[in-house]
């Protein structure tokens, strides 16, 4: 098995740099692979494998499908859902069982990477909605599955060219011929009853029973440690409820010890404590990437999360935002003046 980071059209973040570093010191035993089209001269991360990535043609069939605007962030959307793509060209050379992390995801110490190993199935991976999945823990049994999933994604932007990454992998968890297994996020009592239907429940329930433990969609990240503050001019709201999703983190108890890490997931009732083995920070603050750093700040905004919500600004990114904005504006009014 490999985990494997991919990152397209822009230079790598600062948390995804530290996010490789913290994960191949944690695994040294673990091939660690970052797939991507930049400058190698300019990452310069040791043990990392480097996949030079060389668009083909299906990545480029999807770049004209798609709808979304082109601007938002070097076309996130695209790259975001053209990952498969690439993701399946690589496994036909690489022949190993992939464990794809979205770059803003850490894992834990004790991830259980052996449950993933003896996964008898041809995909794992969070669902958040009735209507989303999510690759933030992406496992991918071998090159025939990467490519079921490159053909079904090519299928749906041919038919619908609005559709997301989150959208196509809501619908491999809906096809039967998938062979799919759910990577659950809590006990199946705290999703939303009225959302959450029977299938979804029983999906859960085999999860929880093989892993034994519990994986982040988006929810917990989004709640414990704020939104990308990019998607408000520097504001991040924290813990705030997503009336969207079935989790509602809010009434779910997250507690820490001694022992790891990571935190648990704590059911008063049953006195059962699951341990959380990702976490997706989603507002992507370096903090939470360092070791060294990350245990004491994970561990604050798990204290925290017994207030109220509350926003965090980050002033080098509502600057950023205000630039870029002026920069826009001024390129408008010199169009109109010609």
């Amino acid at each position: 098995m490999i985990i494997l980071f991919c990152h397209f059209r822009t230079p790598l973040p600062k948390h995804l740099y530290l996010n490789i570093q913290r994960t191949i010191s944690l695994f040294p035993h673990i091939e660690v692979h970052l797939l991507t089209d930049q400058n190698l001269k300019s990452i310069k991360i040791d043990n990392l494998v480097i996949d030079v990535y060389s668009p083909s043609k299906d990545w480029f069939e999807l770049e004209a499908l798609l709808q979304h605007p082109k601007e938002f962030r070097n076309n996130f959307w695209f790259t975001s859902l053209a990952r498969f793509i690439a993701i399946s060209e690589l496994s036909r050379t690489i022949r190993k069982q992939i464990l794809h992390l979205e770059s803003d995801v850490i894992i834990s110490s004790d991830f259980p990477f052996d449950k993933f190993t003896n996964l008898n199935c041809s995909f794992s991976f969070p669902i958040v909605s009735s209507s989303l999945a999510i690759s933030s823990t992406l496992y991918i049994k071998d090159s025939i599955s990467a490519k079921y999933l490159a053909e079904l994604t090519m299928k749906i932007a041919r038919e619908d060219r609005n559709t997301t990454d989150m959208h196509v992998l809501r619908e491999l968890s809906l096809d039967a011929n998938a062979n799919f297994q759910l990577l659950p996020s809590a006990l199946s009592d705290r999703y939303s009853p009225s959302i959450v239907n029977s299938d979804f429940i029983s999906m859960n329930e085999i999860g929880l029973s093989y892993f034994n433990g519990l994986f982040d969609g988006f929810d917990y990240g989004r709640y414990l440690f704020g939104v990308d503050p990019r998607n408000a001019r520097g504001v991040s709201k924290v813990r705030q409820r997503d009336n969207s999703v079935y989790l509602n983190v809010s009434k779910v108890l997250i507690v820490t010890d001694d022992k790891r890490d990571f935190p648990y997931f704590l059911d008063l009732e049953s006195n059962r404590k699951l341990p959380i083995f990702s976490l997706h920070i989603h507002s992507k603050n370096s903090k939470y990437f360092i070791i060294g750093k990350s245990e004491k700040a994970i561990r604050k905004a798990i204290k925290d999360s017994l207030k109220g919500p509350a926003i965090h600004v980050y002033p080098i990114i509502t600057l950023k935002a205000v630039i870029v904005s002026l920069k826009r504006k001024l390129n408008r009014m010199l169009q109109s003046d010609e």
